[in-house]
């Protein structure tokens, strides 16, 4: 035997934590397998009901937390999602996600923005703009509810903001799955990429002010927010632009964008969605790379869902002050979104049938809006009874998007059999 104060004795490694380590490993692998699993039972039947994956992924992360399995079976909730590894979960979550912000960046398309030109500024200009005020409004009765005292700047804010987001990556999800007319479609993504370029740029003021504490911090965030967005759209693409043609090019933006966002203070997603933007490849390049891309982050996506269901207990909603708030919540946020794509629509001299399908579609927000709500959980603008409004009116309207679109395309096939030549001419 070895003596136990030999030097050979000393350098043997530790061995002392390799069970806790291998079980925290393990457990991380166990929820991610889960999570997928349920993911995929959940896809399939909800897509009898015409729903994307993206909101069964929803549903999934929310049964796995306090609302269902910590209900149901608090003791199997405790083993799966023990409080000492959420600390990974988390990792994984966030690395998905800024993942995924990467490939949407990828997705914006600055030419189809110009090319689309009145119709496209009034539609995205209209449906942040309406929202956005109707949120603010809205704003002051949540705060008194469930902060017991009038808003801050931050919170209304913010509640505006959550209040104007489209979900691009879902939507243009939607699009492909429904075949939907190549002019309203154009519109609904082009209006949806400028509401997400908006809201992000909103947020990060909004996020900047919650963090600043006093005024000077608070400006000095916001500066260095304005002087890093300067920094990404007019110098990054220059200086990179000999070297597009190494495939770690973008990887390293990648990095180095979200790293320089969270250090900054406002959150990593803000730099992945920069640097999607702004790295300098073709059409092709970069739908090859998002492709390679989403495959990580078709694999620790789910994981946000999961983490984002942690926070979300809908038990909360079941007393009346709660289901009152949650109530005006979803209508409002829907009559802003859907009101003002529609009413913008209208006003380009688009059709009943062509307006009302843009501001349906402009109503989605699925996993955008869960990603400013956990930036706003994160950072204490918003309490868990509002946590949870927020998570049910993204469930609540992009789950409406499916049906409005069918119940819409009957009409206009009712309307074509009654008339046809009124309703192939477009008018009202």
């Amino acid at each position: 035997m070895i003596p136990r104060n030999s030097s050979i004795a000393m350098m043997a490694p530790d061995l002392s934590n390799l069970a806790g380590e291998t079980t925290a490993f393990t457990r991380f692998l166990i929820q991610l397998a889960v999570t997928i699993v349920l993911s995929r039972l959940v896809a399939i039947a909800l897509r009898r009901l015409g729903q994307s994956a993206v909101i069964a992924e929803v549903v999934a992360g929310i049964c796995l937390g306090p609302t269902l399995l910590g209900r149901v079976s608090p003791l199997a909730f405790g083993w799966l999602f023990p409080p000492d590894s959420i600390g990974m979960l988390k990792v994984f979550a966030q690395l998905g996600i800024v993942l995924f912000m990467f490939g949407v960046g990828l997705e914006f398309d600055e030419s189809e923005v110009r090319k689309k030109g009145r119709a496209a500024a009034l539609i995205s200009l209209t449906s942040i703009g309406l929202p956005f005020s109707l949120g603010l409004l809205v704003a002051q009765p949540l705060a008194r509810w469930f902060g017991g005292g009038p808003p801050s700047l931050a919170f209304s804010l913010f509640i505006a903001t959550a209040m104007s987001i489209t979900a691009f990556p879902v939507l243009a999800r939607i699009v492909r799955e429904r075949n939907v007319p190549a002019e309203i479609a154009s519109l609904a993504l082009t209006g949806a990429a400028v509401d997400d370029v908006t809201a992000w740029i909103l947020l990060a003021f909004v996020t900047a002010i919650a963090k600043g504490g006093a005024l000077s911090n608070t400006l000095v965030m916001i500066a260095c927010v304005i002087v890093f967005a300067a920094v990404m759209l007019k110098i990054v693409p220059a200086l990179l632009a000999r070297w597009n043609r190494s495939a770690i090019m973008p990887l390293l933006l990648l990095c180095l964008s979200a790293a320089v966002a969270e250090w900054i203070g406002v959150h990593a997603v803000f730099g992945a969605f920069a640097a999607g933007v702004v790295v300098p490849l073709s059409r092709e390049e970069r739908n090859a790379y998002r492709r390679r891309t989403n495959t990580l982050a078709v694999v620790f996506l789910p994981l946000y869902f999961a983490y984002t269901g942690l926070r979300t207990d809908l038990g909360l909603l079941t007393k009346g002050p709660a289901l009152l708030a949650c109530a005006l919540v979803v209508v409002t946020a829907t009559i802003g979104k859907f009101g003002g794509g529609t009413i913008a629509a209208r006003l380009c001299r688009m059709s009943w049938y062509d307006s009302l399908s843009i501001g349906t579609l402009m109503n989605t927000r699925g996993l955008m809006e869960l990603i400013v709500l956990n930036i706003g959980y994160d950072i204490g603008i918003l309490t868990r009874d509002v946590f949870a409004i927020f998570v049910i009116m993204a469930l609540a309207t992009t789950f409406a998007t499916g049906p409005a679109l069918t119940a819409l395309e009957r009409w206009k096939a009712r309307r074509v059999a009654v008339d046809p030549a009124s309703a192939l001419a477009g008018e009202a």
